[in-house]
């Protein structure tokens, strides 16, 4: 055993009057608590904020830090990376006519709806990002609208599907190139 090792057991027998080995947690952090919150703040103040651009904020305030420990810190935290949900842009008022909508009928008979047809649409791009962003986020809010992504129809190549459903069935897919 080296000179310094017993020097050490002797010096911790003196404060602490114990031989036993105490459990060591690791290596110590490289961020301190002030770090991480600033790594918290950061990424729930703007949520599209990347793991690249924490760690240049980060650098900026002199607190260098890997990518990969900015990522235990979001996991600590209980924050998970996933690709934002896409979904369509819906104004206050078509959300609000769309309700409303929903109440006016809500009691109709089954006869009403043997009278309906339902059609939808969508258009798919062909040669054009689909436009996913990555987030870091906690689970249960996937539908949080500060974690999703709008869409909205463009030009380009793309092809657009139709269909429709009545109460008797469904009606074929109608494709168009676009």
């Amino acid at each position: 055993m080296a000179e310094t090792t017993v020097w050490n057991i002797l010096k911790k027998k003196e404060h602490t009057d114990e031989l036993n080995n105490t459990k060591r947690p690791g290596r110590p952090w490289k961020t301190t608590v002030v770090d991480n919150q600033i790594i918290l703040s950061l990424k729930k103040k703007t949520p599209f904020t990347t793991v690249g651009q924490i760690k240049n904020t980060l650098q900026e305030v002199g607190v260098c830090v890997s990518k990969s420990t900015i990522k235990r810190r979001l996991h600590q935290s209980e924050y998970r990376g996933f690709t934002t949900r896409c979904k369509p842009l819906g104004s206050l008022k078509t959300r609000k006519a769309r309700l409303e909508f929903a109440k006016r009928h809500l009691n109709k008979p089954a006869e009403f709806w043997n009278n309906i047809l339902w059609t939808d649409e969508i258009n798919i791009n062909l040669y054009q990002s689909d436009g996913k962003r990555r987030i870091w986020k906690r689970k249960g809010t996937a539908q949080d609208p500060n974690y999703t992504t709008s869409s909205v129809k463009y030009g380009g190549s793309s092809v657009m599907a139709w269909a429709c459903m009545a109460a008797s069935g469904t009606g074929s897919l109608v494709l168009f190139m676009i």
